[in-house]
Parts: structure tokens; C-alpha cells; sequence
């Protein structure tokens, strides 16, 4: 479509961004008006191409829309779908940590791979047993006093 769109705008005389963006204009159904196309052959041509490719348009933006809707849905879902749930505490011998249940659901939601979340808990184990950890913990404790009465230590005092 993009290059029938070129040829019928160099039929105008414009350049191929100036064809691209009369494209992008009508497709959108923005039609600023700015460009016009001046044969009545471009015009039967203008015609059809708006309808057909703002329906396609229209079908490629709906599709990208569905696709972030149906990922949200699939996750409710998966929250509350007591098989997942009782995976997890069927897998554990002991207590569920949050944590645990963290990691479990974001690998069962493929948002990550358990890969990356046994990266993620090696390099915690690394930090801490290198003592960086309460290096950090000391440092910023010196450079940011606790302040009495923030919102921050409000919170943490009613969990």
C-alpha cells in the first residue's frame, strides 16, 4: 500500500515523505487536508486505499489493543485459578514465602523465566555474602538521618 501511495504522490508531485505522510494522515483518520491529490485518477485510487487501509489500520491497532488486554486477563486469571495456587503449596514442604509466591507466579505468567529468576536470586546470595549489602545499609544510613514521623516509617510501623 505504502508504495502505491508513493507512486500517486510523486503523480503530485510530492516527495516520498511527503506521500508517507498523506498515507499515515488518512489512514488515521487524522486528514489534516493539508495535501490534496489534484487527478481524478489519484482521487479513484485515494478512494479505495482510504477504505482499505483504514480498515486495515483499524485492524492492526485493534489486534495490538487485544493483545495487552488478553495478557492482563490471562493474568487475573491465573491469580485466582486455584490449580496454579495449589502447585505452588503442593510444591513446598513448608510455609509459602511472599517471595515465593512472587517468583512463582511471574515465571507461571511467562512475564519471566525462571532463568532469570535463579540469576536474579544468585546474585542476592553474592551481594550478601560479600557484605556489600550492609556496606550499602551503613552508607546510607549516614547520609540520609531517619527522619520521625514520615510517611515511610508511619507505614513500616503499621505493617
Amino acid at each position: 500500500m505504502a508504495s502505491h501511495s508513493s507512486s500517486h504522490g510523486h503523480e503530485q508531485g510530492w516527495s516520498t515523505v511527503d506521500a508517507l505522510y498523506f498515507s499515515a494522515v488518512s489512514l488515521t483518520t487524522v486528514g489534516y487536508g493539508d495535501l490534496k491529490m489534484e487527478n481524478s485518477s489519484s482521487r479513484v485510487f485515494s478512494i479505495f486505499y482510504v477504505l482499505l487501509g483504514t480498515l486495515m489500520t483499524a485492524f492492526f491497532l485493534g489486534t495490538i489493543a487485544e493483545t495487552f488486554v488478553s495478557s492482563r486477563e490471562q493474568l487475573i486469571t491465573m491469580l485466582y485459578d486455584s490449580g496454579c495456587n495449589q502447585r505452588l503449596w503442593n510444591s513446598n514442604q513448608t510455609q509459602v514465602s511472599e517471595a515465593e509466591y512472587l517468583e512463582h507466579m511471574l515465571v507461571e505468567s511467562g512475564r519471566v523465566d525462571q532463568e532469570t529468576m535463579d540469576e536474579i536470586k544468585h546474585r542476592w546470595v553474592q551481594l550478601h555474602k560479600s557484605g556489600i549489602v550492609t556496606r550499602y545499609k551503613t552508607n546510607s544510613n549516614q547520609t540520609q538521618p531517619k527522619l520521625h514521623g514520615s510517611t515511610t516509617a508511619n507505614a513500616a510501623d503499621k505493617v
